[in-house]
């Protein structure tokens, strides 16, 4: 910045700070302003009635498992360290993402409509200019339905039959469910000896696959576009009745399969 060195130039500069400066008349012009963003309620819904199935090991069953499960990794390891088995073959399969809560038990993420349910746009390369016009989440589904109605079956034979009402429509995208477990060790010796499916849901027409998991405190957040959901126990019974959705509207497109929203942190 340049610095004023005599008075002739303060001077000069009060001179011009006292000149008259035309004041604009106010303008009688409406004013545009921005319509307030609507705020979208959450929506809390009770789970689809399931199954609640339990595995569980004796100790001595989950501690063999466990050791023969260790010896069969070769993992160079640094002086000092230690490599254990904590969870033994059989109790999930087809995990996806875990996250451990306050009391040492581990939530799993299991997933079934991966390449079944689930679409892989670059298997449908026609589908691309469509698929990049979605607006929203509703305009994928209308999609579906008109791309899959069922009398366009016959066009649709690399879609199956999986709910086996003769017809390969948009309701076999709706077949399989996904799964949230909970791992734990009961009798504390180190060893995870019971799995418990704690949740089966979310086979919407539009629904992604159920990405990842968060347990914070007493409560359980799972991610699966195109919604965030917020997963309640809430008569304490160990088993999800109730899921909020705090956000909705992610996976718009058509996109690759099992790409859509990720971690929930």
């Amino acid at each position: 910045m340049a610095r004023l060195t005599s008075l002739g130039s303060v001077g000069m500069l009060a001179a011009l700070a006292c000149q008259s400066v035309p004041v604009p008349e106010p303008s009688t012009a409406p004013v545009a302003t921005t319509a307030p963003a609507t705020e979208r309620p959450l929506v809390s819904v009770p789970v689809p009635p399931f199954t609640p199935t339990t595995v569980k090991l004796s100790p001595d069953s989950a501690m063999k498992l466990s050791q023969a499960g260790r010896a069969s990794v070769s993992a160079p390891l640094a002086p000092g360290l230690e490599l254990s088995l904590w969870a033994p073959d059989g109790m999930v399969a087809d995990p996806i993402g875990i996250s451990f809560d306050d009391r040492g038990r581990l939530y799993v993420t299991q997933t079934a409509r991966t390449d079944r349910d689930e679409i892989d746009i670059r298997g449908h390369q026609d589908w691309m200019v469509s698929s990049i016009t979605f607006k929203d989440i509703e305009d994928k589904r209308a999609f579906y339905q008109k791309v899959l109605a069922p009398e366009n079956s016959a066009k649709n034979q690399w879609l199956k039959d999986w709910n086996g009402d003769g017809s390969r429509d948009w309701k076999d995208l709706t077949f399989h469910k996904e799964k949230l477990w909970r791992i734990e060790d009961t009798n504390g010796d180190g060893v995870a000896d019971q799995s418990q499916l704690v949740l089966e849901d979310f086979n919407d027409l539009v629904s992604d696959v159920l990405h990842d998991v968060l347990a914070y405190k007493n409560d359980v957040y799972v991610t699966i576009s195109p919604d965030l959901w917020h997963l309640k126990d809430t008569n304490n019974d160990g088993v999800i009745d109730t899921k909020e959705s705090l956000s909705h509207g992610s996976g718009v497109h058509i996109g690759f399969g099992g790409h859509g929203h990720s971690s929930p942190l």
